[in-house]
């Protein structure tokens, strides 16, 4: 998905064209004029952004440009997220998949497509396999440090090879620059995490319900005396992840059903702890059984101790979930980058 400018119009002009009761035409360069069922014609400015759109790219783009109905955001594709964001501000937009939002005075028009684009390949993919993104969690939980390869080795538990190899993508595709005495620092975390969150890839669980029979007030104070008597073990792990650790740090999301990642002794000590039953349904405590020590990579402690997955591994799966879910992890980022 990397159409140039004049592509994007071209398939624009097609996918329009397709509506007979739909009259346009650029007037200039960058008004595009638009009637609908023989009404008057309506003049806009048009706005274009190269590559996917996320809500993110969008707050940083209209925060900068005085954007109001009288404009249109024209792009290659919009996620629903986005999508959402846009219509939310009547922002009228039309994608080179289908997606078009139009809302004045004279006319609404809004059509949402079912076409999506195909995921490539990216050369990148490496970098987010579970051993290397240790290395991506290590530099983007710091990510205004500069690193020795030596130095990161060690802080992300990986061998220097796998760090000497992730440096040079990271180099070679600009979201890195390496220091006259070697040290190599990330020049666009959020371009990283975006990228990221694009090829993203949940991590291999198994997934059992149960049925717990703490709540509220009492639940949160079991929760942080399980997370205690653990703590200092190094065969338990246990986290907090998605929603569950999304809804004791970000205040977008409410959350009554606890999700753990788990390895196979952690799994013991948590269904032993909270008596956890079995259930095929109606279950209220979700254990997510994995051997993927990314999930459990520098864990995100809350104030009173309820131990969770590290904040990216938190926004990498919230990005996957709905708008509101979209919200709590733009939330995280922004206590990620403040950091």
């Amino acid at each position: 998905m990397n159409l140039e400018k004049s592509e994007i119009i071209e398939k624009i002009y097609k996918m329009l064209s397709s509506y007979p009761w739909i009259a346009f035409g650029f007037q200039k360069e960058d008004v595009l004029s638009i009637s609908f069922h023989g009404r008057p014609r309506q003049n806009f400015y048009t706005y274009m952004i190269l590559g996917e759109v996320y809500p993110s790219k969008i707050k940083e783009f209209f925060l900068s440009n005085n954007i109001s109905n009288k404009h249109i955001l024209i792009c290659e594709y919009l996620p629903k997220s986005s999508q959402a964001f846009l219509q939310q501000h009547r922002i009228n937009y039309i994608d080179s998949y289908g997606n078009i939002f139009i809302n004045t005075e004279i006319f609404f028009f809004h059509k949402e497509s079912i076409l999506k684009p195909r995921k490539s390949e990216s050369p990148l993919k490496s970098l987010f396999s579970p051993k290397t993104s240790q290395i991506l969690i290590t530099m983007l939980s710091n990510h205004k440090k500069h690193y020795q390869v030596q130095e990161l080795s060690h802080e992300a538990n990986v061998s220097i090879g796998l760090v000497s190899k992730a440096k040079s993508l990271l180099l070679k595709h600009k979201l890195a620059k390496e220091s006259d005495i070697g040290e190599f620092f990330l020049t666009s975390s959020q371009e990283l995490l975006l990228i990221w969150k694009k090829h993203y890839k949940a991590p291999k669980i198994t997934r059992k319900s149960y049925y717990c029979s703490y709540f509220g007030t009492e639940l949160e104070i079991k929760l942080a005396e399980f997370f205690k008597t653990i703590n200092f073990n190094p065969y338990v792990k246990t986290a907090l992840g998605s929603t569950s650790a999304a809804y004791r740090i970000a205040p977008y999301l409410r959350s009554k059903t606890i999700e753990m990642y788990a390895n196979t002794v952690g799994i013991k000590k948590a269904i032993d702890f909270f008596e956890l039953q079995e259930v095929s349904s109606g279950g209220n405590f979700v254990i997510m059984q994995t051997d993927e020590n990314n999930v459990f990579f520098k864990p995100y402690q809350t104030d009173n101790g309820i131990i969770c997955t590290n904040l990216i591994q938190i926004i990498l799966d919230l990005s996957t979930l709905n708008d509101r879910a979209i919200e709590a992890s733009e939330y995280l980022e922004g206590k990620l980058y403040a950091s």
